[in-house]
């Protein structure tokens, strides 16, 4: 028994020696690790001062000083050796970490040994004891003491073993969730970066909107005479057309009654003209020799056709009136229609001012008032009121078309031409 604990105690020594050797071996690779990385890094700094140095000397030969360029050289250098300092402290708090780490592990190595060697000599006291003339039976207890002790300290270490895994797993938990918070941070400092640049976006946006709702105010201001005047261009133009349409009913019924006493006219005279040639050829007929005796003998006749005559030249001289009154009403219409074409140009050209200003102006808000629609203009000009006025030829005739103005049509007439050819006879025989 003696022999077998003696080995596994011997064993489980050396494991721990050969533990704590490869514990000393891991420190004095990192230490040498350290070193070349110091080694390193001070012939990088040492690097650093040369060209450091040689910039100073350079910025310092030149005639004349520059002080800007000897200024940044000295900033630049200040930043680095602060960046430098900053570092080296990072590193040495590093390694400092680590090595009280490494003390502290030490520590409780030998406060472990310490323990485990006092447990030691008191088991080989009492073992010696024991062996100086103890009674067997109290050996045997003892020995049994130390097998239940040697077997809670095996519980003991495995649970220790199982809590170190524990505590591993914890680590590792603690470091994946502060890896998970740093990352969250970083997020979070992103998000808060991109609110202050969203919220610089709207208060741009709110200036820029308020500025164009001032400038809109302003342009509705100065454009608010020319909406005034156009709307009384509107009226104006509206009553003008009114006007329009009620001189052309006028005109169209003036034209009706003196159409009318025109055809009664001329009906009258043609059957005063009938009657006179069908008295014409009775008498030449029976009186072809006596047409003198007969007139001189008979002033009743002559005074008949002398009252024919005239009435003939005051029927010609009615319809020659009536004429130069269409002449008139056609005159009349065609200034009423230049006048409405002067009307719509102007607010022809209203429309377009007003439509370039609204194109001046931002489209984010509508106006109060609104400048009026292409769709409304085009429904004022082709309403039914100026298709009428525009196209006066249907009723007073136009002046390029001769043969359908009702002056060409009564003077080219049938019973116009009888008139002219049967004049000059019925003159000479009154």
């Amino acid at each position: 028994d003696f022999r077998s604990r003696w080995g596994q105690r011997l064993c489980e020594l050396l494991d721990k020696r050969r533990l704590h050797l490869q514990k000393m071996q891991s420190i004095v690779e990192k230490l040498q690790s350290n070193m070349a990385a110091y080694v390193n890094n001070e012939r990088a700094e040492i690097c650093e001062e040369e060209k450091f140095t040689q910039q100073l000397e350079a910025a310092i030969s030149s005639q004349p000083i520059s002080f800007p360029n000897l200024d940044r050289v000295l900033s630049q250098e200040a930043g680095r050796r602060s960046a430098t300092v900053q570092t080296s402290k990072q590193s040495l708090q590093f390694l400092v970490n680590e090595q009280n780490d490494l003390l502290d592990e030490l520590k409780q190595l030998e406060a472990e040994g310490e323990s485990q060697l006092r447990d030691e000599e008191s088991k080989s006291s009492t073992l010696l004891r024991a062996l100086e003339g103890a009674p067997l039976k109290k050996e045997v207890s003892l020995l049994r003491d130390n097998q239940q002790l040697v077997l809670q300290l095996q519980q003991a270490e495995t649970n220790i073993k199982m809590l170190h895994a524990q505590m591993e797993e914890l680590e590792d938990i603690r470091t994946e969730a502060n890896h998970s918070v740093s990352q969250h941070k970083e997020a979070t400092q992103l998000l808060q970066t991109e609110l202050q640049d969203s919220r610089a976006l709207v208060q741009e946006k709110d200036d820029a909107i308020q500025t164009l709702k001032n400038k809109l105010r302003e342009s509705e201001t100065n454009a608010s005479p020319s909406a005034a005047e156009q709307e009384g261009l509107r009226d104006k133009l509206f009553q003008t057309e009114l006007k329009l349409n009620s001189a052309l009913d006028q005109h169209k019924l003036e034209i009706q009654r003196m159409n009318t006493v025109l055809r009664e006219k001329e009906a009258s005279l043609r059957r005063l003209k009938e009657t006179l040639r069908k008295s014409q050829q009775g008498e030449e007929s029976i009186l072809q020799g006596k047409e003198l005796y007969a007139r001189l003998t008979n002033p009743r006749e002559v005074v008949i056709q002398s009252s024919i005559a005239l009435e003939k030249t005051k029927l010609e001289e009615k319809v020659q009136q009536l004429q130069l009154k269409i002449t008139e009403l056609e005159s009349v219409g065609m200034g009423q229609k230049a006048e409405i074409s002067k009307w719509k140009n102007r607010a022809i050209k209203l429309k377009g001012k007003s439509k370039a200003e609204v194109d001046r102006t931002p489209p984010s808000t509508p106006t109060k008032r609104g400048y009026p629609s292409t769709s409304d203009s085009e429904r004022l000009l082709n309403s039914p009121m100026n298709k009428i006025q525009v196209t006066p030829k249907k009723v007073l005739g136009s002046p390029r078309k001769p043969l359908d103005s009702p002056k060409m049509s009564l003077l080219d007439s049938p019973k116009n031409k009888f008139f002219d050819e049967a004049g000059g006879s019925d003159l000479l025989s009154s």
